[in-house]
């Protein structure tokens, strides 16, 4: 699966109780890597932050705690 496939696919997972349609998902950097954050009416639902290692995610980081998404929230 492409990267970009899955890290869609792991947010719509991680993002349970929404359905993909709910969900705004955009690129940004997480602490310095790649990643993506998944909004729902503009409010930030989970911040996923990736590892990359030869040009592959080795690692992925979801963040769901209201208290440390609220840095990122925009609505």
């Amino acid at each position: 699966m492409p990267p970009a496939a899955f890290a869609l696919n792991a947010s719509a997972a991680c993002a349970s109780g929404y359905t993909a349609a709910d969900l705004t998902i955009l690129e940004r950097t997480v602490n310095g890597q790649p990643g993506l954050i998944a909004q729902r009416d503009g409010t930030t639902v989970t911040v996923f932050a990736f590892d990359i290692t030869d040009d592959r995610i080795s690692h992925i980081w979801a963040i769901r705690n209201p208290d440390k998404l609220r840095p990122w929230t925009t609505g």
